[in-house]
């Protein structure tokens, strides 16, 4: 018989698979650090889906992370999950080293919240965590009678002299009774939080003027009321003997913590997209071509904050940007702009660097209050 030869010899066929990007995360994760021993501290951590699920596990009904799980899976939207954390008192651990050992061991979580500490312990988290990694948030409840009379050195000043902007603390005086679940007021933020951010088109929310479930609303005169707001603390408040809701949504420094969990969003979806980017191609050119790929990766993620409803358009009023100056419209609601490689110095083309990338955003904002002018003519 003949010999046959390949076809390869005149079509070769070569199969490339590009590899998986990776996901970005999600954002929407609380985690609930408690005393309870259901969780080896070898392990330090378990995700749950449900109250049924943390029950089944070992944890009562009266476990201080069940009580503040309640909280934070009755509001609406209901959150996906929640990391429920040990802190190992047979150590002895404080507060800060259980949060710590819990951030070792699950990246997942993006809010946090621990059950027995007091106000030392949130001075000592808040400035751990402003400087974490991955960023996060944590979430705080306290009735300390300092906050209240505005003395010097209590935690709320504290924590907002510090600018610390990944703090968000609630204030409950009533923490008993007829509001047992009040102690963990934060927890139920923290779910409202969690449960809305859902990462789909419009999901841009606001804490302010939110329900939550199984808290009560806290009896205070309107010159405590404006005392605990000036210290950037949040209360729940009823309006009118008709509605109850939660304000104002702030973290310690004063900025909305919509801002704060959006802005980590998009950091997180710019760097992955560039990564993705990065591992998915043979080679990016260290060319104006080569960037103009990686400018459309971070389109990519500014689009995807545009879909939410972080990013909206309007006219540039900040400091001049290359060729953004103030007065540009941003149709979309951002700018992406770098340098030509003709102006890179030798050194950064010898390491191999990209030109820097310059975003440029305008944020949606939310209105928080309304003047209406009525004119009546008899």
């Amino acid at each position: 018989m003949p010999t046959t030869q390949p076809l390869s010899v005149v079509v070769n066929v070569a199969v490339t698979v590009a590899p998986v990007a990776a996901a970005t995360p999600t954002f929407n994760q609380g985690l609930i650090v408690g005393p309870s021993t259901v969780i080896p501290a070898s392990q330090r951590v378990r995700q749950y889906t449900s109250l049924a699920a943390m029950l089944s596990d070992g944890f009562t009904a009266t476990s201080p992370e069940y009580l503040a799980a309640q909280l934070y899976f009755g509001q609406t939207p209901t959150p996906q999950y929640l990391w429920v954390g040990r802190q190992d008192l047979t150590v002895p651990e404080t507060p800060l080293q259980a949060l710590q050992a819990c951030r070792a061991a699950s990246p997942n979580w993006w809010a946090c919240l621990v059950t027995d500490a007091v106000a030392a312990d949130h001075e000592a988290i808040a400035a751990w965590i402003q400087a974490a990694t991955p960023q996060s948030c944590y979430f705080y409840t306290t009735s300390d009678a300092n906050v209240l009379s505005g003395a010097t050195g209590n935690v709320a000043s504290v924590l907002q002299a510090g600018g610390y902007s990944r703090v968000f603390g609630v204030y409950s005086t009533t923490q008993g009774g007829a509001a047992p679940n009040n102690a963990y007021a934060a927890a139920a933020a923290m779910g409202v939080a969690m449960g809305s951010n859902t990462g789909l088109a419009n999901s841009y929310f606001t804490l302010k003027f939110k329900p939550l479930t199984g808290v009560v609303a806290e009896p205070l005169t309107n010159s405590q009321i404006t005392a605990l707001e000036a210290l950037n603390i949040n209360l729940y408040l009823s309006y009118a003997n008709t509605y109850t809701w939660l304000e104002q949504g702030q973290v310690a420094n004063g900025q909305y913590l919509d801002e704060i969990l959006n802005l980590d969003m998009l950091s997180s979806d710019i760097q992955y997209s560039l990564v993705n980017l990065l591992i998915s191609q043979p080679s990016i050119p260290q060319t104006n071509a080569g960037e103009s790929q990686l400018i459309a990766a971070v389109h990519q993620a500014c689009d995807n904050a545009v879909s939410r409803g972080f990013i909206a358009p309007g006219v540039w009023e900040g400091q001049t940007i290359l060729n953004l100056s103030a007065g540009t419209a941003l149709p979309k609601g951002y700018l992406v702009q770098s340098d030509t490689f003709a102006n890179q110095s030798a050194g950064d083309r010898a390491a191999r660097k990209a030109m820097p990338i310059y975003v440029a955003l305008i944020e949606a904002g939310a209105m928080h209050s309304i003047t209406v002018g009525v004119y009546v003519q008899r």
